[in-house]
């Protein structure tokens, strides 16, 4: 069998294996009055576990949140020190970047969409934690941080049945590179064993 007959075949397989049954859904949070008192799953924060399954997937993957908040950093804290996080049962977190980009104490209204590298899989029973969190804890002030107002959409996906994977582009690019590295090798290994000389 030809070698680009087999990278075809092994393509298809491979592009076969990804599709699966997926379902967007959205969850929009009312996040007014969530307090952040420290770093990551602190339990003075204000922490909201959510079902996100519902009994209709078998696995649910989070990977774009929204917001639209009014926050407020008591001295010394600083807003560009809040973040967000959504983590699932077994401890694995999608973390955001700063939120705001102010070195200082206030009052900011932010509004953004935080998406993540990777996803959160939540299996069998799709429960999510959602959170804000102060990356450096402040002990003399409590709370370190306040959401006044507004929202949060989490964007996310149910499956059902086994997970499948979407790669990113640039995985794709890896792959389709590694497929035309092995392509080119065997080329060479067929042309190698072709030429035969003697000494």
């Amino acid at each position: 069998m030809k070698i680009s007959r087999i990278l075809g075949i092994s393509a298809a397989l491979i592009a076969a294996s990804m599709s699966g049954a997926a379902s967007a859904k959205l969850l929009v949070l009312n996040v007014a009055g969530f307090k952040i008192n420290g770093e990551l799953d602190d339990p003075r924060n204000t922490i909201r576990t959510l079902d996100l399954n519902g009994s209709v997937s078998d696995y649910v993957a989070v990977r774009v949140v929204s917001y639209d908040i009014n926050l407020t950093a008591f001295d010394p804290s600083w807003l560009s020190e809040i973040r967000m996080g959504v983590s699932g049962r077994f401890g694995l977190s999608l973390i955001s970047t700063p939120l705001s980009t102010e070195d200082r104490p206030g009052t900011t209204n932010l509004k953004g969409v935080a998406t993540y590298n990777s996803y959160i899989f939540t299996p069998l029973d799709g429960i999510t934690r959602f959170q804000f969190f102060d990356v450096v804890d402040d002990p003399a002030i409590m709370p370190d941080a306040m959401v006044n107002s507004g929202t949060v959409t989490l964007d996310y996906y149910g499956y059902s049945g086994p997970v499948s994977y979407v790669p990113e582009p640039a995985t794709w690019a890896m792959m389709i590179g590694g497929f035309g590295m092995v392509g080119g090798a065997a080329r060479r290994r067929r042309t190698a064993i072709g030429r035969v000389s003697f000494a």
